[in-house]
């Protein structure tokens, strides 16, 4: 969306030579912010999804999101007003990020919790190729000069959305949470129903997973109630190699993003599009030469494992 005419019309900025074009700096935030809600987002999930059960949890993240995308849609002509807009739809984002991982792996029988879980990120990868083709697509009809252009790709995700925020309601709570709480017969029975026993809950099936899941109840009651403050000291529950456990996780979601994906997926299309145009335009602005001559090394180091 950062290439199209309308979109840059919109909220791009005058630039000494006459021409609309965005700042480096907001085309930045505009970008960046919606990775700094889902930050917050993320930090916020855990807690409404224990005080609320999973899936009105889950509800509440996509809600969140339709109400960013909303203010994202309403947009005119200001870069400010469009940047909120992603600041609240990367809440609802990272709220969904803790919340639809942690639903999968508490509902699942062990024997495919691990693909299961691991379909959401596929599933992501997948949502981004297809909002991209989207994208190639509304670009010629209505076209980049229209405001439906991107309009229509920002009321998409609503769309992609509201399957999730409303069919997640009529799914059997996570057994898990239920029996966190007490709720030992509601658990049995919803772990009945996601096994698909509803009329027999104490099949083989369900005792299995249940036994599974009371020993794993009692196992984190013994250990006590943790703080953030316990993630980097070990202390006071003395848990053999806690602070190590706490800085291999984060290395890893550092690491992960380490590798500039974000890069390509937000925005790899303008620096392409620069370096292009420096190849066949004498003319081209000081910045954009220094990004192609920086472009190919920096796509990959990327690259690099």
């Amino acid at each position: 969306m950062l290439l199209f005419r309308d979109f840059i019309a919109r909220f791009g900025q005058r630039q000494p030579d006459g021409s609309v074009a965005f700042d480096s700096t907001i085309q930045s935030l505009v970008v960046s912010t919606m990775s700094l809600g889902t930050l917050v987002g993320a930090l916020s999930g855990a807690y409404t999804a224990d005080w609320w059960g999973r899936r009105r949890s889950l509800s509440f993240g996509v809600f969140i999101f339709i109400i960013g995308n909303v203010i994202q849609i309403t947009a005119m002509n200001s870069w400010v007003h469009l940047m909120i807009g992603r600041i609240v739809a990367g809440l609802g984002v990272g709220n969904l990020s803790v919340g639809v991982p942690m639903f999968q792996s508490e509902c699942c029988p062990r024997e495919i919790r691990g693909a299961v879980v691991a379909s959401y990120q596929l599933m992501i990868t997948i949502g981004i190729l297809v909002s991209n083709g989207i994208n190639m697509g509304v670009r010629d009809n209505p076209g980049q000069d229209s405001d439906a252009s991107w309009r229509i790709v920002i009321g998409l995700g609503i769309a992609f959305s509201l399957p999730l925020g409303i069919g997640i309601l009529f799914s059997p709570e996570s057994p898990r949470w239920l029996a966190g709480r007490g709720r030992w017969e509601d658990a049995r029975m919803s772990l009945a129903r996601l096994r698909g026993q509803k009329e027999n809950p104490t099949h083989e099936l369900v005792n299995d997973d249940f036994k599974e899941m009371e020993e794993s109840i009692a196992e984190q009651n013994k250990a006590g109630k943790g703080t953030w403050v316990e993630c980097f000291t070990g202390q006071p529950s003395g848990i053999p190699r806690l602070v190590y456990r706490t800085f291999l996780g984060c290395a890893l979601q550092f690491f992960q993003q380490w590798t500039g994906v974000n890069y390509f997926f937000y925005v790899s299309a303008s620096s392409w599009t620069d370096t292009v145009s420096d190849r066949f335009n004498s003319t081209a602005r000081p910045s954009s030469k220094l990004l192609a001559s920086r472009t190919p090394s920096r796509c990959s180091s990327f690259l690099v494992p």
